[in-house]
């Protein structure tokens, strides 16, 4: 059966390469079985001391004992992460782990893009035997939970790699590369074969490399430690800042190439990777020790654009927006994915928006990197304008990655407050308590002629009892009668609602102008020869939604002029 497995699947390599012209790896990281940089390419000492250029790196991420092994017979690479358990405690010591480590690049193909190429490597405590390990490449955030069991679980299209070296004359790595699917593996149940070297093995760049997937391991004692400018390694020879031959492990897994033969055209986003060693190569070995860590191979920015576009009956703004969120990682998320997006507008009032990818408007095919997804809303506010800080975050599974925060300022509404008064008087002679006297009749109009909501104040220069104060609405704008509500009509020449009485419609229902009349009898006597009464009318305004500077006020003002001569006939 493992005979026709290998066989399928070397046959299949064959037409992957013959469909998509794949040549092999130009590697970027020097596979040659130590950690040292001898060429113009990276190697562990630049790609884990930060001068690489690497996309993603994870450092170097110890196991020194009694950490962490696999624990209990059920732990298994053929059962979901979910049915692993782990301890504290011992494990043999060619199988203990001491640091592990991973790195991704992408590489030109030589068609016109490039490939996702995942670089990884091991270090072991004894060299007494044959070293057989495995490493996975989760989307989720795996790792050792409470109560001795992983936090998170498996996604389709996690990447599993076994790599097992022997220790013959002449030997070569065996690697097989496998990929978890929810049903239906052709390996076990969940695991799908991708590629397996076979009797010719997979030594890094030997003629059994095909540039897909490789490994090696230093057949001869090599630099470490911190002596020479490394990180801590300590062997069981007790040997100072030195790999004995066959302690330190590296390899390459091409991960577009070994996707595209599965027909997987969308990289997954990875998230966190794990190193184990195993009993042998089956997939059902029984696990020993491990290490692991974050593998960010994701990351998601958000930036927003929004203003002021209408201001409402309750003096508030509404705001409207856009957001542009951006895969900037550099694996694809999947469209049933969940993003979420937190955003704190100026006037303190936080909401959320959460869903599923694919109810965005280009989000049902997942989500590329450097794709941008969009998201159109508005919100009600106190604030004209103002800033906002939004953020966002995407989940997988267990785990999840945030953007970092983004403050945008909105553009406000612009609004110029005015108001116009009007006043107009006569003067007569009248009966007051059984005398004539001098009566005086007034009129004043105050008219809210800008686009904002005015609370008026008017005062007269004589009349106290003219004094008083009101609300005024503003103008409704129109462009066709259907603009205006019922018994207006829209004026041509000012572009305002109004109704046969030449009243002006307000844009939220209230009135534009104020009409204050009343009558008085003077206490002063008319001057001139005309006999002649006069006083001022002055209304002073406060806008609601507007700071119209220190005072906060607008103002306006009209003097009236009333004659006595000739003396008006009261009717």
């Amino acid at each position: 059966m493992k005979l026709k497995l290998l066989f399928r699947t070397l046959l299949l390599w064959v037409c992957t390469l013959m469909v998509y012209g794949v040549q092999a790896t130009v590697d970027k990281v020097e596979l040659d079985g130590n950690i040292v940089k001898q060429s113009t390419l990276d190697d562990w000492q630049t790609i884990n001391l930060g001068s690489s250029t690497a996309n993603v790196t994870t450092g170097v991420i110890a196991d020194l004992p009694p950490q962490t092994i696999f624990w209990k017979g059920g732990s298994k690479d053929t059962l979901d992460v979910t049915e692993w358990w782990y301890k504290d405690g011992a494990v043999p010591d060619k199988d203990d782990l001491r640091n592990g480590y991973a790195a991704a690049y992408f590489i030109n193909n030589g068609s016109g893009s490039d490939d996702l190429v995942f670089y990884f490597g091991a270090e072991r405590y004894a060299n007494n035997g044959d070293a057989i390990m495995g490493f996975w490449f989760f989307q989720d955030k795996v790792g050792p939970g409470p109560g001795n069991k992983f936090t998170g679980q498996h996604q389709e299209n996690d990447l599993f790699i076994i790599m097992e070296y022997p220790q013959d004359s002449n030997s070569v790595p065996f690697v097989q590369v496998m990929r978890w699917v929810n049903s239906g593996g052709d390996v076990s149940e969940h695991l799908e074969l991708l590629y397996a070297s076979g009797d010719a093995g997979a030594k890094c760049l030997s003629a059994g490399d095909t540039g897909v997937a490789c490994a090696i391991t230093n057949e001869n004692s090599e630099l470490a430690g911190v002596a020479n400018g490394l990180w801590p390694y300590e062997n069981k020879a007790g040997i100072p800042n030195t790999y004995p031959y066959e302690s330190f492990f590296e390899g390459r897994l091409n991960v577009t190439q070994a996707f595209l033969a599965a027909g997987v055209n969308e990289i997954p986003c990875f998230s966190s990777f794990l190193i184990e060693t195993r009993s042998s190569r089956s997939e059902t070995a029984q696990l020993k020790d491990f290490l692991g860590g974050d593998f960010p191979l994701c990351s998601i920015a958000i930036a927003k654009t929004c203003s002021a576009t209408e201001l409402t009956g309750s003096n508030q703004f509404r705001i409207d927006y856009t957001l542009q969120l951006t895969n900037t990682g550099v694996g694809s998320i999947g469209a049933g994915e969940t993003v979420t997006i937190n955003d704190t507008p100026s006037n303190g009032t936080a909401f959320s928006i959460s869903q599923a990818l694919s109810a965005f408007a280009n989000g049902a095919d997942g989500w590329a990197p450097n794709e941008m997804l969009t998201y159109t809303g508005y919100y009600i506010s106190d604030v004209n304008g103002g800033t906002n800080t939004v953020d966002a975050s995407v989940s997988f599974g267990s785990a999840s990655i945030s953007a970092d925060p983004y403050t945008a300022t909105c553009d406000s509404l612009a609004l110029s407050p005015m108001l116009s008064i009007v006043k107009n008087c006569s003067v007569s002679l009248a009966e007051n308590s059984g005398l004539v006297a001098l009566r005086k009749d007034y009129d004043i109009t105050v008219c809210n002629t800008g686009d904002a909501p005015l609370d008026v104040s008017l005062t007269d220069s004589v009349d106290s009892s003219l004094n008083a104060t009101f609300s005024l609405d503003f103008a409704k704008q129109c462009l066709t009668n259907n603009d205006c509500g019922s018994g207006y009509s829209c004026d041509g020449n000012s572009l305002m609602c109004t109704n046969t009485a030449g009243e002006v419609e307000g844009n939220f229902g209230g009135n534009v102008c104020e009409l204050t009349q009343s009558h008085y009898f003077p206490s002063t006597l008319p001057t001139g020869a005309d006999g002649t009464l006069s006083n001022t009318a002055t209304a002073r305004a406060t806008s609601p939604v507007v700071d119209t500077g220190d005072l906060a006020t607008i103002g306006n003002s009209d003097t009236a002029s009333c004659d006595l001569c000739p003396l008006p006939v009261q009717e």
